[in-house]
């Protein structure tokens, strides 16, 4: 079990944040803030931002705790985070503008508007949908490891989908994918040769206002009043460095703020208007909105949604039945940051929390504190609860992967292992040895080996994602050696 340092946190005072802010504490926010506070304090946080929409208004919107631990900048409501897989509803309303422009339909074939779209299986291929695409029904599984901070660019990703065994049949089952999600935004340069990036800053950023919002996690550095992202090292929170997404953009690059983010959610509460003007059409915003996919439920993305007992995945969105509404929402992490959005329909209300680390379940807690406000439900501790039992998926982010079996040595001298292992999907694998030790260098990823078990060493991979996606460095010897 980890303990939480927490020192830095109780010296910290909540930080207040523009006009919203205010008067925001009247019912049904009351003891918001303080409920907030006790939360990071209880999980390690070190900063939170959050926007509340109820109507067509923005009436709370405040930040807590800092930018960066052990610095003097606070969060506000204008501070940058990185959203994450929040960003595949972006990528889904951009197709949806492209559908009411008549350039495609949702069940338009992949390949008919982007030639160079191939999956392991033929037919799958061949009859791979826009609509499957940003749904997780394509058959394909998660496969992470050729983005995730790799020097590998979008086409160059997308060339490497046929070397993807497909593990279900297509539209069979529900398979949580990132390429997938890539691939749909290519479709948008596809189609009007703008990129996924400029189009999305084009037709639904600078629309709604959201100045402090970019598509491209490498331009953060341009902006003031940015978050930096923390994990879990050794038993201690620290800052770690930003992870750039850009060749894989269109599923999880995003950075924005709260108040931005509370633009996004007034236009899908406003069911496609913003400010008397129409971006998406009804049609359009009512299929994002609605179920494609049942999401079995062994998914840990149960775990995270409060009372759900069944999970679908529109386009682009996940959907649940809560107190007799319908919850639409997503999540969102990447290295050091985690994002939710939450969205009642039926009661014109949405709630965007964003942190600056990954601990699973407090954004979802916070969101649905909110929504247990609004609702008039009892009050109900979300943030303990989801503390308790999401303990398993909120590890050391430097600790071992599994037990190692003790006692164990490699079967060859260290040099043997040293060579060139190729694979056509990630490439070569450059193994190296020097001064005794052994280094790999893979998709422009480079980390030292050190022997764990067997003949399996553990890469230094700093941050979490990044080791659950690349794991253990396993070597398989033959009868020859």
């Amino acid at each position: 079990m980890r303990l939480l340092r927490t020192s830095w946190l109780a010296a910290t005072a909540l930080a207040l944040a523009g006009p919203v802010a205010a008067s925001a504490q009247r019912a049904p926010l009351g003891g918001l803030d303080q409920y907030i506070g006790d939360a990071m304090r209880a999980w390690g946080i070190p900063g939170v931002a959050i926007a509340v929409v109820k109507g067509d208004s923005v009436v709370f919107a405040r930040g807590y705790g800092v930018r960066q631990l052990g610095g003097p900048a606070r969060v506000d409501e204008q501070t940058m985070f990185a959203i994450g897989s929040a960003s595949k509803t972006f990528t889904s309303a951009a197709l949806a503008m492209l559908v009411d422009q008549g350039k495609l339909q949702w069940d338009t074939r992949v390949g008919s508007v982007f030639a160079g779209f191939e999956l392991a299986d033929p037919i799958a291929t061949q009859e791979t949908t826009v609509r499957d695409l940003l749904s997780h029904r394509t058959g394909v599984p998660a496969e992470n490891l050729v983005f995730w901070g790799t020097a590998l660019t979008r086409g160059e990703i997308i060339a490497r989908l046929r070397h993807i065994p497909l593990t279900a049949r297509p539209r069979s089952r529900y398979q949580y994918q990132n390429l997938m999600f890539l691939m749909a935004g290519q479709i948008v340069p596809a189609v009007t040769g703008q990129s996924w990036d400029d189009f999305l800053v084009n037709r639904i950023m600078k629309p709604l206002g959201m100045s402090r919002t970019t598509p491209r996690s490498a331009e953060v550095g341009r902006f003031d009043n940015v978050a930096s992202p923390h994990a879990w090292v050794h038993g201690d929170m620290r800052p770690i460095p930003w992870l750039n997404l850009d060749n894989a953009g269109p599923a999880g690059s995003i950075v924005s703020s709260a108040i931005d983010m509370a633009q996004w959610i007034r236009l899908q509460l406003g069911n496609g208007m913003y400010r008397g003007a129409r971006l998406i059409s009804d049609s359009a915003m009512l299929e994002m909105h609605s179920p494609q996919m049942i999401i079995p439920r062994e998914q840990p993305y149960l775990a995270l949604m409060p009372g759900a007992h069944l999970r679908t995945y529109g386009l682009g969105w996940m959907m649940h039945e809560y107190h007799g509404r319908l919850v639409v929402e997503h999540g969102g992490q990447t290295d050091g940051m985690h994002a939710t959005i939450a969205m009642v329909p039926e009661e014109q209300l949405g709630v965007v929390v964003l942190t600056n680390t990954v601990l699973f379940g407090l954004p979802a807690a916070i969101a649905y504190r909110v929504v247990d406000a609004y609702l008039g439900s009892p009050a109900r501790d979300w943030a303990s609860e989801m503390k308790s039992s999401l303990q398993f998926m909120n590890g050391d982010d430097s600790a071992p992967i599994g037990p190692a079996v003790a006692g164990t040595k490699p079967s060859l001298p260290l040099e043997r292992y040293a060579g060139v292992y190729r694979h056509p999907l990630y490439g070569d694998a450059i193994v190296t040895h020097r001064d005794g030790r052994l280094n790999l260098s893979l998709l422009g990823l480079s980390t030292p080996l050190t022997h764990r078990q067997l003949d399996s060493f553990a890469p230094d991979w700093s941050i979490a994602l990044e080791r659950a996606i690349l794991g253990v460095a396993s070597f398989f010897v033959n009868s020859e050696g």
